[in-house]
């Protein structure tokens, strides 16, 4: 059993004086120590040492498996004074936001109701108090990290999103003072920023979405979201433009989801690129010259690869008459070369008049 330290007399006698009268101390701390056999059952052997990487007690002699789920009881890490690599290995509390007023601080759980509990949540509260600001930025940080998770978008997407909204709400809501704000942001206001913020951000990270799909995501109106992207975009300075250079970028995704072959994304591109040059389709949307190459070349192809309007609209985002509307005007120029030199052609193109 391990003994205390007798600070006034220097002897090692298990008790502390205080004001002349003998007390004896016992520690409510747990010991971090363990039970475990310092011999071998089977080989009598002290040899045993303990696998930190197995987590087992094991004999060096005969190799028999004393105990098994150890625990390290261990330090996590080790600190060297002269350590100045700047990382710090505590795992306590969150990491900090600059776009919160407040550090977040730590949330007390209400748990089971007693006094202790109580009294807890309230120093808590008293003492990390936070922002009606950075309520509504929390409560946007969790909305665009649900929407990201229904639409597989990375972190640096709902980052920017978040930011893009900070930025906003900021222009929105603060005085000029720069300290106070003038208003607080309507329920249908934040939804119709947080919306925005994604599709913006979504181009500013190379990951192209369409209004139309933003707004499956969101459930967001398709004009409220560009309206407000129009803002945005109008009163917040140093938002890279989008990364959707071409109708390159908006291929590969609705082929995948078509379950088409790979090369069909070589042959839709070929002839979306030849086609948004004709005089009857240049300056229609990306998407709506997506789809249409798309119905083509399924129409065309063997019957395993075909894929009806509806399908191919849902995928891409488009109506389905607008995609039809838009077939027909680049129907008549498929003789001319706007087809891929690889692709062959299972049907004839006097049948997609039909």
């Amino acid at each position: 059993m391990k003994r205390s330290f007798d600070a006034n007399s220097g002897n090692d006698n298990g008790k502390i004086k205080r004001a002349g009268v003998a007390a004896a101390y016992v520690s409510a701390a747990p010991t971090l120590e363990r039970d475990q056999p310092e011999q071998c059952t089977s080989c009598g052997s002290d040899d045993v040492v303990e696998d930190w990487r197995q987590g087992h007690l094991t004999c060096r002699s005969c190799g028999l498996i004393l105990s098994e789920k150890l625990f390290d009881l261990g330090s996590e890490w080790r600190t060297f004074t002269n350590d100045d690599s700047g990382a710090d290995p505590n795992r306590v509390g969150g990491p900090s936001n600059p776009l919160y007023e407040a550090d977040r601080g730590t949330s007390i759980g209400s748990g089971e109701r007693n006094a202790l509990n109580a009294a807890l949540n309230r120093a808590q509260n008293s003492k990390n108090q936070m922002t009606e600001a950075d309520k509504t930025l929390r409560a946007a940080e969790e909305r665009i990290g649900t929407i990201a998770e229904r639409g597989n978008l990375p972190r640096r997407v709902q980052d920017a999103a978040l930011t893009i909204f900070k930025r906003y709400m900021d222009f929105l809501t603060l005085k000029p003072d720069m300290k106070t704000r003038s208003r607080a942001l309507r329920n249908e206001e934040k939804e119709d920023i947080i919306a925005a913020a994604i599709h913006i951000s979504c181009g500013m990270e190379g990951i192209p979405r369409g209004l139309r799909e933003v707004c499956g995501l969101t459930d967001v109106p398709l004009n409220r979201i560009a309206t407000t992207r129009k803002h945005i975009t109008k009163n917040l300075e140093g938002l890279e433009r989008s990364q959707m250079q071409s109708l390159q970028d908006l291929i590969p995704r609705p082929c995948s989801n078509l379950n088409l072959p790979p090369q069909y994304v070589e042959y839709v591109g070929h002839l979306a690129t030849k086609a948004s040059e004709m005089e009857k389709v240049y300056g229609k949307t990306y998407q709506t010259i997506v789809a249409a190459c798309l119905l083509i070349m399924t129409n065309l192809s063997q019957e395993e690869y075909r894929r009806t309007p509806r399908q191919i609209a849902t995928v891409v985002g488009v109506a389905e008459a607008t995609t039809r509307s838009c077939m027909r005007d680049i129907i008549p120029h498929l003789k001319n070369g706007l087809l891929h030199p690889d692709f062959t052609p299972a049907e004839p193109v006097e049948s997609l008049m039909r």
